[in-house]
């Protein structure tokens, strides 16, 4: 038999394995397939979300490296969920990876004299000696006595026998399917011939080239693949039956056949399993129990067959390897191949499958699926599949698909057709499909590609390329494209969406509807930022959307909390002490598109061009000050929209109330009415403090001193504004700051977990006096950090207050921030501005600070390491209101079940919500989530959901529900993505946008 079936068993896994072994054959340390043979194979213990308890009288524990090990002595006990075991001693080694973007913890025990814990599970094991392995993803916990850190092993003889156990474990986890043994279950009289083998191969090895393990081309039909004949076939069944002839001799063999391959090239061991088999010679060679490969011509095995290198295995009932052509016939074929990047298995389920070449196989009728079962969850499916195998030059393999006619299957489902499609096996290119049902806008459908697999091509390195294929509703067809790249001096994002014609509604909560009459929509916003030689900096965003109403109805988060979008180029260059900035800025739109910017200033800001530069810190001599300055110059223009408020749906009232201004005057002209200077003009502000640092006994002493000139090449012509083109601002203060600690070691609490208690105190002071030229409520503000601007005297008492404690961890306790409690008093004096909703004090430039006297409150409280609070309140002095408080609570009942409590109250806008929810990992594939959120001032529901996750191999179905009081809007869906595929920001169909 050639090495040609080295060759064939590889193609038929899709993969070619060349193993750096050659030493392993030759001598009599055991056999293995990887490098790290602790490696998470696909046949690795499940992993179950349950906890573990490591228990006894005395532990010691140590590590090696990022592996944890624990000696537990005297009533050792170790559970897993409902699996409980005990010994008198036990040796346990825990290893902590990421697999599918979970924290898995993986336990391998050994114990002495084991017997059942008390475990419910219908399982029963005693035995003097015992391994056991178990995967979770729950929390661990140490129960001992006695906790002894250590350095490294003890010199014990338990835990070196432990440990010895461990390792003869670890080999035979080597294969990801089957433990691959060098010595086969032959008679002493073969193990003889096979030894002088081996010593006729030691002779000859330095004869023979190696062979590459690089990727092979497929040859032309009929064409022999010419692959080196050197290699020793080895086999032993319950009977075998030898017929010779003068041309062909045969051997059958009956019963538990085993056949194994040796390559005496590169040491390569391949094991053939069935339940019946028939090797085919040339000439009449002696059959019995093994030949030279050279001498095989074909190799038939049924009932089971079987063919593993360890990593990559083929399955069939039935299957012929010609070993003269390199070739090979499976009939209802199961090909495997395991995923070295994702730690995932590949399998691959034909009628028939042929071998094309060393390293490619095409298959008819064929599922391709990461599901062992013979339903698979998710498949493409496919009347003809090529596949090949592909190494990456990090080492890794990759499987590359072609096929034709293929569908995209749950079960046997069919949900996607495409007549060609390609890819590399772990890109199948749907990233995400969701249906639902709206209220407002109706049927919608919603779905997530992977381009670059759609079209066939390899995805480079550090890209990612996303297609968007929706139907909106009423609204239509939707098309649209999402990237991010990151590249070693670059990275940025893009993202477009278009809807070619859209005769829908426009329903955006608490404004009137908006029809459309089938013109297109859509947006487009990229970002990208380009590291440049000697310290330079580029970076680059631009934006466009296509009407007033399009990101409220369709991404009402982009609508809501993104930056506002601008055009703009920059360069920029930054070191230790300075910065400086060269950039322009313009908005394409017509209208602003984020809803906080409309309702603050009312307009963008154009620059064309802006120049900044600052100095973050320059020593002044040794007088221990530093110089802060901020100098800036710009050619600007306050541009507001020439759209209406009802453009976008607001009545009369709410546009009076929220603009000051009719509905349908245009808000650039409502402005020109009012003289703000809407040309463009320029603009100059420098800002210069000196600050210094002290130490005056236990107080740390900041005194500063700023100042601060804006000039205006022209000023507002207006009644509401003054007439101010030169404003000169001042400030002198001080901070002062100091602390205090205390200790209390007999502070104990179980039920708080408290184990002593150390109290820090920080008190700290502010001092500042500040002084302008100009009346800042008069003036036209294009930027609030420039032209509004606080002035008169102020001081801020403050104490922060840390509680801390110690808590145990897995080998050594730890320290932990129990409770933090944060207090400030503000005192202004009559020049502050007291029109404000929620006052603020901005500690590192009091000039940016809002309202008057007030007082703030922050509070967390880590009660224990499950259940945390936090609390914030503002109270206004000025208008006498409690302004604003908010209290919520997290709670970890279990690694299973989460909730939280929340409450906020804004007294100036009558809002009172209160949110509660909870999420429940009901069982390893199911979760539920539930959040509800009532508004005490409309006294109802503000909003409501319920989403429930089934998780498929690599998959999760998300079934979600979904009532919205402000957009009176009711939604119902199901959404299937990866479990790796990013979620798709936006809003829209609710299961999709809140899978975790």
């Amino acid at each position: 038999m050639t090495s040609s079936l080295r060759r064939t068993v590889a193609a038929l896994a899709a993969a070619v394995l060349v193993l750096p072994a050659a030493d392993a054959l030759a001598s009599d340390t055991p056999f293995s397939i990887t490098n790290n043979p602790r490696r998470q194979a696909p046949l690795d213990a499940p992993v179950v979300a349950a906890d573990a308890l490591l228990a006894a009288q005395t532990v010691a524990t140590w590590r090696d490296g990022s592996t944890r090990w624990f000696l537990l002595d005297n009533e050792a006990r170790f559970s897993v969920g409902n699996y409980r075991f005990a010994a008198s001693r036990a040796l346990v080694r825990l290893e902590t990876r990421n697999r599918n973007y979970q924290r898995v913890q993986t336990f391998t025990v050994y114990l002495q004299d084991a017997r059942p814990g008390g475990a419910d599970t219908g399982i029963d094991t005693a035995s003097p000696r015992l391994t056991l392995s178990a995967s979770t993803t729950g929390s661990v916990a140490v129960e001992t006595d006695s906790m002894q850190p250590r350095d490294a092993a003890p010199d014990d003889a338990f835990v070196t026998e432990a440990l010895n156990a461990l390792t003869r474990l670890d080999q035979r986890r080597a294969s990801a399917t089957f433990p691959i043994d060098p010595s086969p279950a032959v008679a002493e009289q073969q193990v003889a011939t096979k030894d002088l083998r081996r010593a006729e191969i030691a002779r000859r090895r330095a004869d023979i080239n190696a062979v590459s393990g690089g990727l092979v081309d497929a040859p032309e039909p009929g064409a022999l693949i010419d692959l080196p004949e050197q290699g020793r076939l080895t086999f032993a069944s319950g009977r075998a039956v030898a017929r010779a002839g003068d041309e062909e001799s045969s051997l059958t063999l009956v019963g538990g056949v085993t056949v194994i391959y040796t390559d005496a090239r590169d040491d390569l061991n391949l094991r053939l399993t069935a339940e019946r088999a028939v090797v085919f010679a040339e000439g009449r060679p002696q059959l019995t129990g093994s030949i030279n490969a050279e001498q095989v011509t074909g190799v038939y095995l049924e009932d089971n067959a079987i063919i593993t290198d360890g990593l990559y295995t083929v399955r069939a009932p039935r299957m012929y390897v010609d070993t003269r052509t390199g070739r090979a016939m499976l009939l209802e074929a199961v090909a495997y191949a395991y995923d070295e990047q994702r730690g995932l298995p590949m399998y691959v389920r034909a009628d028939e499958i042929r071998q094309l070449s060393g390293n490619a196989l095409i298959a008819t009728n064929v599922r391709l699926s990461t599901s062992a079962f013979a339903e698979p969850h998710f498949a493409i499916g496919s009347d003809k599949l090529a596949l090949e195998l592909q190494r990456q030059p990090d080492g890794t393999a990759t499987q590359r698909f072609a096929a034709d006619d293929a569908t995209l299957r749950v079960n046997d489902t069919p949900i996607f057709y495409s007549p060609r499609l390609s890819g590399r096996a772990r890109e199948l290119p749907i990233r995400g499909l969701a249906v639902g049902y709206s209220s407002n806008s109706g049927l919608n459908l919603r779905s997530d590609w992977d381009l670059f697999a759609l079209a066939g091509k390899t995805t480079p390195r550090g890209v990612e390329l996303e297609g968007q294929f929706d139907v909106r509703g009423e609204h239509g067809l939707a098309l649209g494209a999402e990237s991010t790249y990151q590249r070693p001096n670059a990275n940025g994002n893009a993202q477009v969406y278009v809807l070619p014609s859209d005769n829908g509604t426009d329903e955006i909560g608490g404004r009137e509807p908006i029809e459309q009459d089938g013109d297109p929509r859509g947006f487009l916003h990229a970002q990208h930022r380009q590291d440049l030689p000697a310290g330079w900096r580029l970076n680059a965003q631009t934006a466009i959307v296509s009407d007033e109403t399009f990101l409220d109805e369709f991404f009402s988060d982009k609508a809501n909390s993104d930056l506002p979008y601008e055009t703009s180029l920059e360069m920029a260059r930054t070191d230790h002490e300075t910065s400086l900035s060269f950039y322009t800025r313009y908005d394409l739109n017509n209208f602003i598109e984020q809803n906080a910017e409309l309702q603050s200033e009312g307009f963008r800001v154009d620059e064309l061009p802006a120049i900044d530069y600052n100095r973050h810190g320059t020593p002044l001599g040794r007088t221990g000050a530093v110089l802060i300055s901020d100098n800036s110059y710009s050619y600007q223009q306050a541009r507001y929209g020439t759209d209406t408020p009802a453009d976008r749906g607001f009545n009369a009232a709410d546009s009076q109330a929220l603009f000051g201004q009719a509905p349908n005057v245009t808000f650039e002209n409502n402005a020109k009415a009012n003289g703000a200077p809407v040309d463009f003009r320029h603009r100059v502000d420098t800002r210069q403090e000196i600050a210094a640092s002290y130490r005056l006994g236990i107080l740390q002493v900041n005194p500063y001193a700023a100042g601060r000139f804006v000039g205006y090449s022209e000023g507002a012509d207006s009644t509401i504004y003054d007439d101010e083109t030169t404003r000169f601002w001042g400030a002198v203060g001080t901070r002062l700051h100091t602390s205090f600690t205390g200790t209390d070691n007999h502070a104990k609490s179980r039920l708080l977990d408290v184990d002593g208690i150390r109290h820090i105190l920080e008190p700290s002071l502010d001092l500042f006096a500040m002084q302008a030229s100009y009346d800042p409520s008069r003036v036209f503000v294009a930027d609030d950090n420039t032209d509004r601007l606080s002035e008169g005297l102020g001081t801020r008492i403050g104490l922060l207050q840390t509680w801390q404690t110690r808590r145990q961890g897995l080998t050594r306790s730890r320290t932990v921030d129990w409770i933090t409690l944060r207090t400030d008093l503000v005192l202004r004096d009559a020049h502050a501005d007291e029109d404000v909703i929620i006052p603020r004090y901005v500690g590192y430039r009091p000039e940016y600070s809002r309202g008057g006297d007030h007082f703030h409150g922050d509070l967390a409280w880590m009660m224990t390491e499950s259940l945390g609070i936090a609390a914030e309140l503002t109270q206004d002095f000025e208008n006498d209101t409690l302004a604003q408080w908010k209290v919520g609570s997290t709670l970890e009942h279990s690694t299973r079940l989460t909730s939280f409590l929340n409450y906020q109250e804004i007294d100036p806008l009558g809002s009172s919500l209160l949110g509660y929810g909870i999420a429940y990992q009901m069982t390893a594939k199911y979760r539920a989530e539930f959040e509800h959120r009532l508004d005490f001032k409309d006294n109802g529901t503000r909003d409501i959901e319920l989403t429930l996750d089934r998780r498929l191999p690599d998959w999760v179905l998300s079934l979600g529900t979904r009532y919205d009081a402000i957009d009176s809007e009711t939604s119902i869906g199901v959404s299937l993505r990866p479990e790796f595929a990013r979620r798709r920001a936006g809003d829209g169909l609710l299961p999709y946008d809140n899978i975790d």
